[in-house]
């Protein structure tokens, strides 16, 4: 497993409190984690701290446990957004647009780990290959949030993964934030792009993902 560390927002709802008393829920409740807890998606956004390893997705189990227990929910407008720590692509143009090109040339297979409305969703757009192209020409980009977002590399040191929709199924959670980090350290050691793979299992072999932790939750 990668020793990244990663974040999540989780964003959600519920129909009997907002995102001001799920902090006090969470705080009263010494509930680890959480770094803030704001308005979005249905209601409410909670963003964890930088998390790592098994502690970490124990943290966002109890977590997610917790927000079920209290009657939180997912509809169409929420989603799940995991950031990931990528110091070595700061002020590094080529290894970003190694990561993006390997992204654009399998993301049909990663749409297919996601559910299909989330897709569409205009708060991730795809990456186009025009894009992609002045990425790699080192020509400025737009700036608009993508579905593999750039956009937290001078901020946070992060690359952030927007594309799945909301969740408090911890397996999923887990599954997507293990494939981000595998994508993310294979890629980042190659000496050029990840080819177009033919499916998503050859995806997920190339990556050197194992079975047992992604492939038995990713095709949901």
């Amino acid at each position: 497993m990668s020793n990244r560390r990663f974040g999540v927002e989780i964003e959600c709802g519920n129909r009997n409190f907002g995102a001001v008393q799920c902090r006090e829920l969470l705080r009263r409740h010494h509930i680890q984690g959480v770094n803030s807890v704001g308005h979005d998606g249905s209601g409410i956004a909670i963003r964890t701290r930088p998390l790592l390893g098994r502690d970490g997705f124990k943290i966002l189990d109890e977590l997610m446990h917790f927000l079920r227990e209290r009657g939180c929910y997912t509809d169409a407008v929420d989603g799940m957004h995991v950031h990931h720590d990528t110091p070595e692509l700061i002020h590094n143009i080529p290894l970003q647009a190694q990561l993006v090109r390997s992204w654009y040339d399998n993301q049909n297979l990663v749409n297919t780990f996601v559910n299909r409305r989330r897709r569409r969703y205009g708060a991730c757009p795809p990456w186009t290959e025009d894009e992609v192209y002045w990425l790699e020409q080192d020509i400025l980009f737009n700036g608009i949030r993508k579905n593999l977002n750039l956009n937290s590399l001078e901020l946070y040191g992060t690359v952030e993964m927007r594309l799945h929709e909301g969740t408090l199924d911890f397996d999923k959670a887990e599954a997507w934030i293990k494939f981000g980090q595998y994508f993310i350290s294979n890629v980042l050691t190659r000496k050029r792009p990840l080819p177009a793979c033919a499916d998503s299992a050859m995806l997920l072999r190339r990556i050197r993902a194992p079975k047992a932790s992604v492939q038995r939750y990713v095709h949901h």
